[in-house]
This record gives structure tokens, C-alpha cells and sequence, in this order.
């Protein structure tokens, strides 16, 4: 057999994909994606993928075919010395990484340490996947503090690849000067086009972590205007002040609302079954990359209603829900007139875009493309 191909992965927010039980981050929409595609591209064996998470006192393991490595010392133990020390560490276990390539989403300065360290020195390769329309706008980052901006700029600008979700990523990259392949988040896809959706006892569901550009309070706004409907909101925190305050002011707004409950926490090992039964999911935030959550909306076979955001334009090109563009009262006009035909209608849409489009083994062969394009 020809030598290996090695992949590395590099998300330490993933760490509870793996270890439910130790991970102390939620994992959203990138860490599930790049989950997703190291399990997939671990089945070439062509390939050797290794995937590198926080360390949360977990032992490495294969999973999968899948090398998970806990970056050793990078954790969230507070302290200035902690944090000098993590540093220095975490210098030292990039200058030793021996992957081919390195695959990363994590718009920090762990991306311009990836890329002088691993690319720049080591003359290998790192590919940055964007996760968020934020991450294209350099000066976002500015208020991180100079270390972070200055790294973060030097890695996307010189990344080996740019991976992008949307079209807009794209041609927002290009006008930085930087080419980008479009590579659609990745699931795998069951053939079921015949579903029948179950409307009875269903909900209208919501799923974020508790961030304010997630904008809950607009979720929590079309159950008062819709009693007759059941909602149901699960808001995971990630442990910031911020995302505990937005999770209790939310906790108050609703404490007295019988038609909305509230779930903290739900593993990605569950999740899609909630969207299985909801008749409507809905996405209340003010920008985004593509959301994981339309995808798995999709394989529920489950409309999708959007207050602010039309990724790809999917809305003008598939029947697969509203797009409200900013106005609650179309959002509202929408659930007042749903019909399980409509239901079944616009759900059977949501699940013909994923699978036209977000097939897993489709993605991984995309990374590939640009993996065996670099080395």
C-alpha cells in the first residue's frame, strides 16, 4: 500500500462528540460538520485521520478509525500563569504535530499559530474551513486584543486552502484577494422520500446556544403571539457571563408562558430526533454561515421558518419554508396558516435540498480534492 495520507483535524471544542461525559463545551454546527468528516474520511484507507480536542482529562482514543488526541494543557483553568503556560504548550505540541494537512475552523489565533508553525516553518499545509460570515471580516476581530487579531489576519490570509460555505463567503474572500472552495456541511443522508410527517402532539422547535446574535427573545415573541401552538426552545450556555445572563433573562421572559418549554441541554446523539417530530423549526439569528440546523430540519422532513437569514438564497430556489426578512408579522401569518399539507409539502422540500446537497460522502470527497491538490 502506497504511505498514508495524514489529516489532522484541529477543533478543541469537539470534545464532547467524542466524550460526552467529560466534554465540557456544546458542540454546534462546526464541530458535528468536522465530526462528521473525519468519521467519513477515516474510511479511506488512503487516509490516516487523526481529530485534536480541548483536554478535559479524557485518555486519546480510536474512534471510528478516527485518532482523537486531546491537546494536552489547553483547557479552561483560569489564571495568568495557566495561560502563559497553555500557550507555551500548546507552541511546543504544533511544532511536533506530524499530520500532511491540517483541517481547522476555529477563527482564532490558534489559526495563525497553525499556519506559521505547522505551514510557514514545517513546510506543510493548513486548510481554514470558515464557520461563520464573521470570520471574513478581519476587523470583527480587532477587539480580541492585538495578539489575536494580528494571528487570526496572518492565518487567513496565508492558509494553504480556504474552505467556504456559501456563496457569499466566497465572494466576500475573493474581494480580500483569496480564492475559496465552496463545500457544503456534510451528513449522512438516509433514503427515506416517502416519510410521512406525525402532526399530532408536534411542536414548533428552536435550537441555539445562548448567544445574543442567536436572538431567542424573537422564539419567545412568536409563542405569545401563538398560543394555540406548542414551542419548544433548546439553549444550551457555553459558560460565559454573557451566554448565562441571555439564558436566565430568557428563563424570565417565559416563566409564565405554558406554551413554550425550555430544555437546556440535548446531546448530539438525540438531537435529531426532536426535529424528526417538530412541524416547524424555526432560526431567529441576525447572520450566519449555513446552519447545521437547516440540515437536520432536512432530514426531519421539518419546514424551516427564517426571521433573518437566506443562505445561498435556498429559500428563493427550494419551497422549503418562509423566509421572513426581518418582519415577525410574515413569521406569524406563516404559523397561523400552516396545514399538515403544507407541512408535508414543505417538508418534503427541506429534505430533497439536503439531499442534494449536503450528502457526506460528496463533502469528504471535496476535501480530498483539495488535500491530494496541496500536497
Amino acid at each position: 500500500m502506497k504511505k498514508q495520507i495524514k489529516v489532522g483535524i484541529y477543533l478543541p471544542s469537539a470534545t464532547i462528540l467524542f466524550y460526552p461525559k467529560q466534554g465540557k463545551e456544546f458542540a454546534g454546527g462546526a464541530e458535528i460538520n468536522c465530526y462528521n468528516l473525519a468519521i467519513e474520511m477515516a474510511k479511506d484507507p488512503k487516509y490516516n485521520v487523526s481529530f485534536r480536542v480541548m483536554d478535559e482529562g479524557q485518555e486519546d482514543m480510536d474512534f471510528h478509525g478516527v485518532h482523537v488526541k486531546k491537546i494536552k494543557h489547553l483547557n479552561r483553568k483560569q489564571g495568568s500563569i495557566q495561560k502563559v503556560f497553555r500557550q507555551i504548550y500548546l507552541i511546543i505540541q504544533i511544532v511536533l504535530f506530524n499530520e500532511d494537512v491540517i483541517i481547522t475552523t476555529t477563527a482564532s489565533d490558534h489559526l495563525g499559530l497553525l499556519v506559521l508553525i505547522h505551514q510557514k516553518i514545517k513546510r506543510k499545509h493548513v486548510i481554514f474551513r470558515l464557520a461563520h460570515d464573521y470570520n471574513y471580516d478581519v476587523e470583527h476581530y480587532k477587539d480580541r486584543g492585538s495578539r489575536f487579531y494580528k494571528l487570526y489576519k496572518y492565518g487567513l490570509f496565508n492558509a494553504s486552502a480556504l474552505v467556504a460555505q456559501t456563496n457569499d463567503q466566497k465572494d466576500a474572500l475573493l474581494q480580500l484577494g483569496r480564492q475559496a472552495t465552496i463545500i457544503k456541511n456534510g451528513f449522512e443522508i438516509k433514503n427515506d422520500r416517502q416519510y410521512m410527517k406525525n402532526t399530532e402532539d408536534a411542536f414548533i422547535l428552536w435550537v441555539a446556544r445562548a448567544q445574543a446574535m442567536k436572538r431567542p427573545e424573537l422564539f419567545v415573541d412568536l409563542a405569545q403571539a401563538n398560543p394555540n401552538y406548542s414551542f419548544l426552545m433548546i439553549m444550551p450556555i457555553n459558560n460565559q457571563v454573557e451566554s448565562i445572563n441571555l439564558r436566565d433573562q430568557i428563563l424570565d421572559k417565559i416563566r409564565d408562558l405554558p406554551n413554550l418549554k425550555y430544555i437546556p441541554y440535548v446531546e448530539s446523539s438525540e438531537i435529531q430526533r426532536y426535529f424528526d417530530q417538530a412541524i416547524l423549526f424555526v432560526n431567529t439569528s441576525s447572520a450566519e454561515g449555513f446552519p447545521n440546523t437547516f440540515i437536520q430540519s432536512g432530514l426531519g422532513h421539518t419546514p424551516i421558518l427564517s426571521i433573518g437569514i437566506n443562505p445561498d438564497h435556498i429559500f428563493d430556489r427550494y419551497a422549503l419554508g418562509q423566509y421572513c426578512e426581518e418582519d415577525l408579522s410574515m413569521a406569524n401569518e406563516f404559523i397561523r396558516t400552516l396545514t399538515q399539507d403544507k407541512i408535508q409539502e414543505m417538508g418534503s422540500a427541506s429534505y430533497q435540498y439536503v439531499e442534494e446537497n449536503h450528502s457526506i460522502s460528496h463533502v469528504c470527497n471535496q476535501y480530498k480534492t483539495i488535500v491530494e491538490a496541496i500536497i
